[in-house]
């Protein structure tokens, strides 16, 4: 992708380090987060369907996406 990015002068859709990064070790402690902090994590689905619906609303997806 970052080829790609730079032959066409546009941003990568992810990076080498983005996708390690999500291949990383999902496995840590949350306790501390969620007793100081109050974090409480969503489902995947939910945060994907909201942030779509941020985008669409705010007029940032082009017309055959809306």
């Amino acid at each position: 992708m970052t080829l790609f990015a730079n032959v066409t002068k546009t941003h990568p859709v992810y990076t080498a380090e983005s996708l390690g990064a999500l291949k990383a070790d999902s496995t840590a402690d949350l306790t501390k987060a969620r007793t100081e902090l109050g974090y409480a994590p969503r489902p995947l689905a939910d945060t994907i369907r909201d942030t779509y619906e941020w985008f669409r609303g705010a007029g940032a997806l082009a017309p055959s996406q809306r």
